[in-house]
């Protein structure tokens, strides 16, 4: 938390984070890859509230497995690529202060499939979709009832890249996006907030580049 109503409140954070990587080729066409993240976040200092101070410990487990296949089809107007992957996420979020504990387990799923397709000669298309849900398992918060911490969203996109010469390229590109409501956001609204809720909007881009000889 940022913000302190006390001038002796503070907050310490010890974070560690560890990343391990792996690119493997399985023939001429197809190579897969994946990457292992964790992130441990420990925070301890002290809190007001109402205007007294009490001790506020947090503990965060971030864990990310990403796997996914790259492919490389060589077509008479150029290479199709495709990307076939998954990403999973674990979180654990846990708060103890003076207004008690609150954890929350979450977890994300996701699978993905990306085209990039050529039409013609210096033209081609990009496909992609993405399906995704959370589950939280929420305990010692003060949520309503009828609080929705499950959800699933579908993402989608598509774009156009064309070559106008040597040197220009014009390219445009719609897609969907999201955001799921993170760990600790849900302890932050049990507080008497605002409930938050998955975050989803659309995205437009257009551009042109220009890439000199030298």
């Amino acid at each position: 938390r940022r913000q302190a109503f006390n001038p002796d409140d503070f907050v310490k954070t010890d974070t560690q984070n560890f990343r391990w990587g792996w690119q493997q080729s399985l023939n001429s066409s197809l190579d897969f890859l994946t990457e292992y993240t964790v992130r441990q976040d420990t925070s301890n200092g002290v809190l007001s509230v109402g205007g007294s101070g009490g001790p506020i410990i947090t503990k965060r487990d971030h864990r990310e497995f990403t796997p996914r296949l790259l492919g490389r089809f060589h077509t008479g107007n150029g290479n199709l690529l495709l990307t076939l992957g998954a990403d999973v996420f674990t979180s654990s979020f846990f708060l103890d202060s003076i207004l008690g504990q609150i954890n929350d387990d979450q977890e994300q799923y996701a699978v993905y499939l990306q085209s990039v397709i050529p039409l013609m000669q210096g033209l081609s298309l990009t496909l992609g979709g993405r399906h995704a849900l959370v589950n939280n398992s929420v305990t010692g918060a003060l949520l309503p009832p009828d609080t929705s911490i499950d959800d699933t969203v579908n993402a989608f996109e598509g774009g156009l890249s064309y070559l106008a010469g040597e040197h220009w390229r014009i390219f445009g590109r719609v897609d969907n996006n999201y955001r799921f409501v993170l760990a600790d956001e849900y302890t932050s609204a049990s507080f008497g907030g605002v409930i938050p809720v998955t975050q989803t909007g659309t995205s437009y881009e257009a551009g042109f580049d220009r890439t000199n000889g030298s």
